[in-house]
């Protein structure tokens, strides 16, 4: 019983150094790791509460209170964490350099070429292969062209 109760206390230790890791630079996502390495189905706390199946039913309860008072100390700790990301975030994102929408916007021009263009293209490129020469002109034309210079 007294080597779970070590355990828990092992765990207590090991628990708090990493937090303090943490608070160097804490981020949401590397607090959620944490809540999972230490809370989660396969967590560190879950292999203790594995253990407790191995304690004498005598020693259970206190074994159990140390487990738990060990739980407690890590979701809060976990709550306190995700503040202080929260925040930490929040003030990097207000320090960085500020957008001047005053400026003029940097136009891309880089863009496609319709589909019926690319097709056209294709089919160019595939009769000149072939030995068509490939002529163009107006598309609409004006009716005297059409008809009275053709005596219609």
């Amino acid at each position: 019983m007294s080597s779970l109760i070590e355990n828990a206390e092992k765990l207590r230790q090991g628990f708090t150094a990493e937090v303090c890791g943490i608070e160097q630079s804490p981020r949401s996502k590397i607090v959620e790791d944490f809540r999972v390495k230490w809370l989660g189905k396969k967590g560190n706390l879950n292999k203790l509460y594995d253990d407790l199946r191995t304690v004498a039913k005598a020693d259970r309860p206190q074994a159990g209170k140390a487990i738990n008072d060990l739980r407690q100390k890590i979701e809060g700790e976990i709550e306190r964490l995700k503040g202080v990301a929260v925040q930490f975030e929040l003030n990097e994102n207000l320090s960085r350099q500020p957008i001047d929408i005053s400026l003029p916007a940097q136009m891309d021009l880089t863009g496609s070429l319709h589909p019926v263009t690319l097709m056209n293209n294709l089919l160019v490129d595939a009769f000149k292969r072939l030995g068509f020469t490939v002529y163009s002109g107006p598309e609409l034309d004006f009716d005297f062209y059409n008809f009275s210079a053709l005596n219609i």
